[in-house]
């Protein structure tokens, strides 16, 4: 297993735009993400949250939390990845259907000027009717690069982010740090460039038409 600190040193060496988003309460969050702020990488918060029966990790928020509570919860965890220009879920098929306790924390959001990618983890998340309602920017996942961790794999899955691209203008592509995402992305990224295709920060993707 690689250290979660040298995966992204190593993510932050491609010569790409990639967002990079970071779980609280892990013993390498505050380096990690003081690091790639320092090498110019936008950084969202990875915010745990219930999904289908798997521990979510440290300072999640479950379908039975409060929404206040919810909202406490964000709030502590923005305060440690204070780089955090927007927020994802981390598992969430749960909580991402729950429109009480995605008002309360797109609230937050929302006050802070921060923006929203929806990993879509369940098709019946409530995240972008949600984010409309209170205006806060918003984005969702199109493709699962990694969700099998073989090269051939990812390499396929980047094929199907690269179509959607083409056809629509734009895609939002998420992986994780597995040794085969770094080493496929690594090696398909200077491929993608020279198709003309380029990587971009998440952020200039929120709020596009015909998501």
């Amino acid at each position: 297993m690689v250290e979660i600190g040298a995966v992204a040193r190593r993510l932050a060496a491609i010569r790409a735009d990639l967002t990079f988003a970071v779980m609280p309460h892990e013993p390498h969050t505050a380096d990690v993400a003081r690091y790639l702020q320092r090498q110019g990488r936008e950084v969202l918060l990875h915010q745990p949250m219930e999904g289908s029966g798997k521990n979510p990790g440290p300072a999640a928020i479950y379908g039975s939390t409060d929404p206040l509570e919810a909202a406490a919860i964000l709030e502590e965890s923005l305060e440690l990845v204070p780089q955090a220009k927007g927020v994802n879920n981390h598992m969430g098929s749960v909580v991402t259907r729950d429109r009480q306790i995605m008002e309360a924390l797109f609230t937050v959001l929302k006050d802070r000027g921060l923006f929203f990618i929806d990993s879509l983890t369940t098709g019946s998340s409530v995240c972008r009717e949600t984010a409309q309602a209170v205006d806060l920017p918003f984005g969702a996942r199109d493709v699962f690069l990694d969700n099998e961790p073989s090269a051939g794999y990812i390499s396929g899955q980047i094929e199907d982010l690269v179509t959607v691209a083409l056809r629509r203008g734009w895609a939002i592509g998420i992986c994780h740090p597995h040794e085969a995402t770094v080493e496929t992305l690594s090696r398909e990224i200077p491929r993608l460039a020279a198709r003309g295709i380029e990587v971009v920060r998440v952020s200039t993707l929120v709020d596009m038409p015909d998501q």
